[in-house]
Protein backbone atom coordinates (compact mmCIF):
# COMPACT_ATOMS: atom_id res chain seq x y z
CA UNK A 1 0.00 0.00 0.00
CA UNK A 2 2.95 1.97 0.47
CA UNK A 3 3.79 5.18 3.11
CA UNK A 4 1.01 7.53 4.07
CA UNK A 5 3.58 10.66 3.02
CA UNK A 6 3.04 12.71 -0.60
CA UNK A 7 4.69 12.02 -3.94
CA UNK A 8 8.03 13.71 -4.08
CA UNK A 9 8.25 14.65 -0.52
CA UNK A 10 11.80 13.52 0.56
CA UNK A 11 14.59 14.96 -0.31
CA UNK A 12 16.16 11.78 1.14
CA UNK A 13 15.45 7.94 1.82
CA UNK A 14 17.78 5.53 3.96
CA UNK A 15 17.71 2.49 4.04
CA UNK A 16 19.57 -0.04 6.32
CA UNK A 17 19.90 -3.66 5.86
CA UNK A 18 16.11 -3.89 5.06
CA UNK A 19 16.07 -4.54 1.01
CA UNK A 20 17.24 -8.48 1.39
CA UNK A 21 15.22 -9.29 3.78
CA UNK A 22 12.33 -8.17 0.72
CA UNK A 23 11.23 -10.90 -1.73
CA UNK A 24 12.29 -9.91 -5.27
CA UNK A 25 8.59 -8.77 -5.92
CA UNK A 26 8.33 -6.75 -2.32
CA UNK A 27 11.71 -5.87 -3.63
CA UNK A 28 10.50 -3.96 -6.90
CA UNK A 29 7.67 -2.16 -4.84
CA UNK A 30 9.89 -0.86 -2.22
CA UNK A 31 11.76 1.14 -4.92
CA UNK A 32 8.64 2.31 -7.08
CA UNK A 33 7.64 3.67 -3.53
CA UNK A 34 11.48 5.24 -2.86
CA UNK A 35 11.06 6.57 -6.66
CA UNK A 36 7.66 7.92 -5.92
CA UNK A 37 8.40 9.75 -2.86
CA UNK A 38 11.76 11.29 -3.77
CA UNK A 39 11.74 14.85 -4.95
CA UNK A 40 13.39 14.81 -8.56
CA UNK A 41 17.36 14.94 -8.06
CA UNK A 42 16.62 13.14 -4.76
CA UNK A 43 19.01 10.74 -2.90
CA UNK A 44 18.61 6.81 -1.81
CA UNK A 45 21.31 5.65 0.10
CA UNK A 46 21.19 1.58 1.36
CA UNK A 47 22.76 -0.26 3.08
CA UNK A 48 22.84 -4.10 2.60
CA UNK A 49 25.27 -7.36 2.60
CA UNK A 50 27.11 -7.39 -0.51
CA UNK A 51 26.69 -10.86 -2.38
CA UNK A 52 29.91 -10.55 -4.47
CA UNK A 53 31.98 -9.96 -1.45
CA UNK A 54 30.59 -13.01 0.47
CA UNK A 55 30.96 -15.32 -3.17
CA UNK A 56 34.46 -14.49 -3.56
CA UNK A 57 35.29 -15.18 0.05
CA UNK A 58 33.09 -18.55 -0.60
CA UNK A 59 35.38 -19.38 -3.11
CA UNK A 60 38.27 -18.43 -1.95
CA UNK A 61 38.08 -20.49 1.19
CA UNK A 62 39.95 -23.75 1.86
CA UNK A 63 37.81 -24.52 4.87
CA UNK A 64 35.99 -27.47 4.55
CA UNK A 65 33.16 -26.67 5.93
CA UNK A 66 33.12 -23.32 3.44
CA UNK A 67 29.34 -24.18 2.27
CA UNK A 68 28.03 -23.80 5.48
CA UNK A 69 29.92 -21.01 6.79
CA UNK A 70 28.65 -19.00 3.45
CA UNK A 71 24.86 -19.89 4.46
CA UNK A 72 25.70 -18.47 7.81
CA UNK A 73 27.01 -15.74 6.11
CA UNK A 74 24.44 -14.67 4.09
CA UNK A 75 21.57 -15.99 6.52
CA UNK A 76 20.02 -17.88 3.62
CA UNK A 77 20.48 -20.92 5.13
CA UNK A 78 17.92 -22.78 8.30
CA UNK A 79 20.07 -24.70 10.19
CA UNK A 80 17.28 -26.38 11.91
CA UNK A 81 13.75 -26.76 10.80
CA UNK A 82 11.59 -26.39 14.16
CA UNK A 83 8.53 -28.16 14.66
CA UNK A 84 5.46 -26.83 16.08
CA UNK A 85 2.87 -24.38 15.37
CA UNK A 86 4.87 -21.45 16.96
CA UNK A 87 7.73 -21.75 14.85
CA UNK A 88 5.94 -21.84 11.61
CA UNK A 89 4.20 -18.54 12.20
CA UNK A 90 7.68 -16.93 12.99
CA UNK A 91 8.57 -18.45 9.80
CA UNK A 92 5.77 -16.92 8.20
CA UNK A 93 5.17 -13.56 9.94
CA UNK A 94 9.29 -13.12 10.64
CA UNK A 95 11.79 -11.48 8.42
CA UNK A 96 14.98 -12.41 9.89
CA UNK A 97 16.24 -14.50 7.14
CA UNK A 98 17.19 -13.09 3.58
CA UNK A 99 15.18 -13.65 1.23
CA UNK A 100 17.21 -11.88 -2.04
CA UNK A 101 20.90 -11.12 -2.51
CA UNK A 102 22.48 -8.53 -4.40
CA UNK A 103 25.76 -7.48 -5.73
CA UNK A 104 26.84 -4.03 -6.89
CA UNK A 105 26.40 -4.51 -10.39
CA UNK A 106 23.01 -6.11 -10.30
CA UNK A 107 21.37 -3.52 -7.52
CA UNK A 108 22.58 -0.66 -9.68
CA UNK A 109 20.90 -1.89 -12.66
CA UNK A 110 17.62 -2.77 -10.83
CA UNK A 111 17.66 0.83 -9.19
CA UNK A 112 17.72 2.29 -13.19
CA UNK A 113 15.19 0.74 -13.66
CA UNK A 114 13.03 1.71 -10.93
CA UNK A 115 13.92 5.35 -11.96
Amino acid sequence: RGLALPSNSASIVYSSHMLEHLGLREFGLALAEVHRLLVPGGTFRSVLPDLEFEATRYLQSQSPDRASEFMRATLLGVERREDGVMPVLRGWLGNSAHKWMWDYVSIAAQLRAAG
